[in-house]
């Protein structure tokens, strides 16, 4: 009797994302031309939370979830300003998003210029190519636009704080997701007691410390919560993105999919805490599958 090859096993979520490739493909491709820089940038997003998504599904990449928490924060921050962004007009939106994008790298410039003369002096590197005054007058025309279009008192910085953004325009669901993701991947990039405490595990007083140790948590909060993410993009950027029907079923299983859980990730778990985490129960099971079926919306 001749074996057959077995097949790696993968979750129904990540055949779904493999199923929206040709999707993501085409929106991967565009033409840089004057005018239609926002709508590159809303391009670009989208394929970074696609392959994110595409990546945190696959099975065979699980090992390493502590790492991909930092991506998630990020991909939650360009979800919200490039839905701020589409509401000005395209007069202003197009030089805004340059002015933005010349200014980061005048800003970095200048940054890695004095990085390499503190800690590596023989290597060549690109410096900033614009004078004090040029780099002043850049910034008050990003303000410029950014107080024209509902952000009056704006004298500082070259973009407001993405919690007011989110707050502003985003609806409360936007807002209290991005407190969340912020207070949870901050543990990763700023320096926490409580982040760096969580990694140890084990008998107390005993405990070794990993990232290893709650791995299967951090594979969870970043599938959920990168899902999350994905799904809105279609109910915020609809008009950019214009999926076609096809793709639009392919969202609605995946939003479903996560609907359907009646456990999300928590923040802080029972388990942390050495608490037992409550039975799930046939109620909550039943509201779950009920969500899934009658919520056309995530962020309503």
């Amino acid at each position: 009797m001749r074996r057959t090859k077995s097949k790696s096993k993968q979750l129904d979520e990540y055949r779904l994302f493999k199923k929206l490739d040709g999707y993501a493909k085409s929106v991967s491709e565009g033409k840089i031309r004057k005018g239609n820089y926002f709508s590159l940038c809303v391009r670009a997003a989208f394929v970074k939370c696609y392959e994110f998504n595409f990546h945190a599904w696959d099975e065979k990449n699980s090992a390493t979830a502590f790492f991909w928490l930092p991506t998630l924060r990020g991909i939650c921050e360009d979800l919200i300003v490039l839905n701020y962004i589409q509401l000005i007009p395209k007069i202003d939106r197009e030089p805004l998003i340059l002015d933005l994008m010349m200014h980061e790298v005048q800003d970095r410039t200048k940054i890695q210029e004095t990085f390499f003369k503190k800690t590596r002096p023989q290597q060549p590197c690109l410096a900033p190519n614009a004078s004090a005054e040029q780099l002043a007058d850049l910034e008050n025309r990003v303000r410029q636009v950014w107080r024209a279009h509902g952000w009056s008192n704006m004298t500082k910085n070259v973009r407001p704080p993405t919690r007011q953004i989110a707050e502003k325009h985003g609806g409360e669901v936007l807002a209290v997701l991005y407190d969340y993701l912020y207070r949870l991947t901050s543990d990763t990039v700023h320096f926490s007691v409580r982040g760096l405490l969580r990694m140890g595990w084990g008998n107390l007083p005993h405990s070794k410390f990993s990232t290893t140790n709650l791995n299967m948590y951090y594979v969870t909060f970043v599938r959920i919560y990168g899902a999350f993410m994905f799904c809105s993009y279609f109910e915020l950027l609809f008009r950019f993105l214009r999926p076609d029907k096809k793709t639009k079923l392919l969202v609605g299983e995946i939003r479903q999919s996560i609907l359907k859980r009646p456990r999300w990730p928590e923040m802080i778990t029972f388990e942390e805490m050495n608490v037992s985490p409550p039975k799930i129960s046939v109620m909550q099971i039943a509201l779950s599958l009920m969500q899934s079926e009658t919520k056309k919306y995530l962020l309503k």
